[in-house]
């Protein structure tokens, strides 16, 4: 079974729509052919995490918070936009904010890479991302129905301990950040 790209919820694909057909002239260039058919948009459920939770070393699986969506939108010549709509408090779907740049051409490619990744056609995964911004990471989660069998590829920028690209064990990859999280408890920045 091949790897899975999820369904996203149709307000989803309304708000991130209306964003791209409301956005003034300069921003509807930088989104280029995004306002195709939302099916080139490869959705990615966004899920986060709390430092806390992972220093104290909960599983992501069992700790990770829905938190919206994320898209790669490919564009021409091999550049890609990545949007990310989340609900608001009212559980209206709005964009959160658009990007581009090295880490969503990064995302399209190796999103594109495990889509075709033969190890994965065995088994079942859908293909999500997590974000943990206390340390600085956004990885692509290959989630299995089994949480010990879920992989992890880190999205650079990262930690320097993380290789960008490389694939992750579930046990591992939760090791990892777990010792990361510890260290950043231990060493708090301003912005926590």
């Amino acid at each position: 079974m091949p790897v899975t790209m999820p369904s996203p919820p149709a307000d989803s694909l309304r708000a991130l729509a209306r964003a791209i057909e409301g956005s003034p002239a300069a921003s509807r260039e930088y989104l280029g052919a995004a306002a195709g058919a939302p099916s080139a948009w490869l959705p990615q459920k966004l899920y986060t995490i709390d430092v806390q939770d992972l220093a104290d070393g909960k599983p992501i699986g069992d700790v990770a918070r829905d938190v919206g969506w994320r898209y790669v939108l490919p564009q021409p010549l091999g550049a890609a936009v990545s949007a990310e709509v989340r609900p608001d408090a009212a559980g209206r779907h709005r964009v959160a904010h658009f990007a581009q740049g090295p880490q969503t051409l990064q995302t399209l490619e190796l999103t594109r890479q495990l889509v075709e990744e033969p190890r994965f056609a065995a088994e079942e995964y859908t293909l999500q991302a997590l974000i943990v911004p206390a340390l600085y990471i956004l990885a692509l989660w290959l989630k299995n129905p089994d949480p010990d069998r879920d992989w992890f590829v880190p999205v650079e920028p990262t930690d320097p301990r993380l290789v960008p690209g490389r694939y992750y064990e579930s046990p591992a990859f939760n090791d990892l950040l777990r010792s990361l999280a510890q260290e950043r408890m231990r060493h708090p920045t301003p912005e926590m």
